[in-house]
């Protein structure tokens, strides 16, 4: 088994090998041979050894003098190895790509056929996985409402979480596809409660119908992510600083209820996420009945106020007081 050692990402590996040639026969030759981290030969050095020594059996860099030590019981050689010369011969092997600039986007933004939008991102799904053009195509509104869902989930599979995150924070427009797309991604990357609930927050601004929203989270969003969402909306319905998205919340709660009721009452595991919207939707009826009886019986308190001022003889709209001198 040949002896290996590694130095700054690469990889000194001791081979050995019969001698060639007359003046050698019977001799072994120890060479010392120097990888790349992507396995290609850098160099290959003889070290010198003693005839009739048995083989190297470790291997090892000594940073302090800089070297590579063989030795075995009795022996050992040293080949010196300098880190950043190694470092530096390495950097100047690596490939480096070149600028890319997409010349094609240039021109200024014009329409595209939906049809067209469609074949573009099945090409892009399939051909390309540069994720840079995520953000020239986002740049650009290559894609409109009817393909811009399947773009987000192309941006999601490229991981540019950067994109899809400003793009939610922004106040484009987006349909209920959309919608539900970047709720199932805020619900599956749910580790930082309070970006979480920022980011779900800046989507409930954005107004939806609901039998639509219906049918797109039906077809998008998984019952685990819909349990996340439903208990957030709770979260977010009663808390003061997201009173302006605190309809839509509810809205939304209502929403994935309706489409994933059945299943979390089946779901073991999801089985109190049912039980706390039942609740909390009883909760909410039995406040919005009390204060449309308070509203009742402010207005019936108001019109008897009214009724009692119209049956009064007379009606006091000014007092003057006399004014007199004082004497002093």
């Amino acid at each position: 088994m040949e002896l290996e050692c590694s130095i700054a990402d690469c990889v000194a590996v001791v081979h050995t090998r019969i001698a060639t040639g007359n003046k050698k026969k019977g001799r072994k030759d120890v060479l010392l041979r120097l990888k790349d981290p992507d396995g290609e030969l850098l160099s290959e050095i003889q070290v010198p050894w003693p005839d009739g020594e048995p083989d190297p059996c470790e291997i090892k860099y000594l940073d302090s003098e800089e070297c590579v030590r063989l030795t075995n019981n009795a022996t050992f050689a040293t080949v010196p190895l300098r880190i950043s010369k190694l470092r530096e011969v390495v950097a100047n092997r690596r490939k480096t790509s070149t600028p890319k600039r997409f010349s094609c986007f240039s021109s200024s933004p014009c329409p595209v056929e939906d049809a067209s939008q469609s074949k573009l991102h099945t090409a892009l799904k399939e051909f390309v996985k540069d994720p840079n053009i995520c953000e020239v195509l986002k740049r650009t509104n290559v894609f409109g409402l009817s393909c811009l869902a399947s773009f987000y989930e192309l941006c999601l599979n490229l991981e540019q979480i950067t994109l899809v995150r400003s793009a939610i924070e922004s106040s484009d427009a987006l349909s209920e596809q959309c919608l539900a797309v970047l709720l199932n991604f805020v619900a599956k990357s749910s580790e930082d409660s309070i970006k979480d609930d920022h980011l779900l927050g800046c989507l409930l601004t954005r107004h939806f119908d609901p039998r639509q929203m219906a049918d797109a989270a039906a077809r998008t969003i998984t019952t685990q992510n819909a349990s996340i969402l439903i208990q957030k909306c709770m979260k977010l319905y009663v808390s003061p600083k997201q009173s302006d998205v605190a309809e839509e919340a509810l809205s939304l709660m209502t929403v994935l209820t309706d489409v994933f009721g059945n299943r979390l009452v089946w779901e073991n595991d999801l089985h109190h996420v049912a039980e706390e919207a039942l609740e909390f939707s009883e909760r909410m009826s039995e406040v919005v009945s009390l204060f449309s009886q308070i509203e009742l019986r402010h207005k019936q308190s108001e019109r008897k106020r009214e009724e009692e001022e119209s049956h009064v003889q007379y009606k006091i709209e000014k007092i003057s007081l006399p004014r007199r001198t004082l004497n002093w």
